[in-house]
């Protein structure tokens, strides 16, 4: 017999726990409840069995975004599979969604590899005299001093900065503990701004509180619909608040479509011109070094250096 449960909270909590095994890594689960929730409230108060297939098509193709399309997909098949499999379904729903649901291909996708001046353009455009535009900054620099990656910015809190030992801890991809080493200068910035974080939260800062606050908009008036960005001291930004801030601060600096993984693959590519690879390879937290050498094989100034280096006598 159909037991006929709520998709969410109730069957995604059940879901959650029964495949901890295969979704490991914190983002992961909340990109399965995030998603399952949506489907939830776009079909409000529909149960898990009387879910169509026609049902979610529309939920997948209700985004333009390919990337957006196929993460809605993945998260249907993969718990829709799960429902049928523990009686929740008579029938898969999800069964030829892979057939149905074909997301376009995207065009090509340029990266960026920013310059040490181009860094510093970035930075110097979050300087803003606000707090938000001094959180930016942090962002940016915290990226581009220790090649961070966004979902690893986002759950940075101050329990995993250790200042005095000169490093910080991150769960890094797969769920892996790391420790990642600070230079003199983001060290120096992160004093400064723990500083200004415990003025905000009007206390000492805690291990739990977020060294990358979340900021919300408000207008200045009812009359004048200027908006500024207010931090909001105590909760966390999320991983779209990170890729927004950086975007943002790109196209400020006129590096339009900067991504947070641009400012780790710059960090790799000024790194190696300082280190050798496996010491770059160490800093990215590879574990093997092939991966870095054909990550560092797409910076384009690798190209312009073989050029400018030949020279044939004629």
């Amino acid at each position: 017999m159909i037991r006929n449960e709520l998709l969410y909270p109730t069957a995604t909590k059940r879901f959650l726990v029964e495949n901890s095994h295969r979704i490991r890594t914190p983002q992961s689960r909340l990109t399965y409840e995030n998603q399952l929730s949506l489907l939830q409230r776009v079909f409000l108060g529909q149960r898990v069995s009387q879910f169509t297939e026609a049902d979610l098509v529309q939920f997948c193709q209700g985004v333009s975004a390919p990337g957006s399309q196929l993460k809605r997909r993945n998260v249907c098949v993969a718990f829709f599979s799960w429902a049928t499999h523990v009686g929740l379904c008579e029938k898969d729903p999800a069964g030829y969604l892979k057939q149905l649901v074909k997301p376009k291909n995207h065009g090509v996708k340029h990266h960026h590899w920013l310059s040490e001046g181009q860094v510093a353009a970035v930075a110097d455009a979050c300087k803003d005299g606000t707090d938000k535009g001094l959180r930016d900054w942090m962002v940016i620099v915290v990226a581009a001093f220790t090649g961070l990656r966004r979902s690893e910015l986002a759950g940075l809190r101050w329990g995993h900065v250790d200042l005095s030992g000169a490093k910080l801890r991150v769960v890094g991809k797969g769920g892996k503990p790391a420790e990642v080493g600070l230079g003199k200068r983001v060290l120096e910035a992160l004093f400064e701004w723990r500083s200004r974080c415990a003025l905000g939260l009007d206390r000492p800062v805690g291990a739990d509180d977020p060294v990358f606050p979340r900021t919300r908009v408000i207008s200045v008036d009812n009359e004048f619909v200027a908006k500024r960005g207010v931090v909001c001291w105590g909760e966390p930004v999320g991983v779209e608040g990170i890729w927004l801030a950086v975007k943002a601060r790109g196209e400020q600096a006129g590096v339009p479509g900067l991504a947070p993984h641009d400012l780790r693959r710059s960090f790799a590519g000024l790194l190696e011109e300082q280190q050798d690879l496996l010491t770059v390879s160490k800093a990215l937290r590879h574990s093997n070094v092939g991966t870095t050498q054909r990550y560092l094989e797409s910076n384009p100034r690798r190209a312009v250096e073989a050029g400018q280096g030949f020279d044939i006598a004629l």
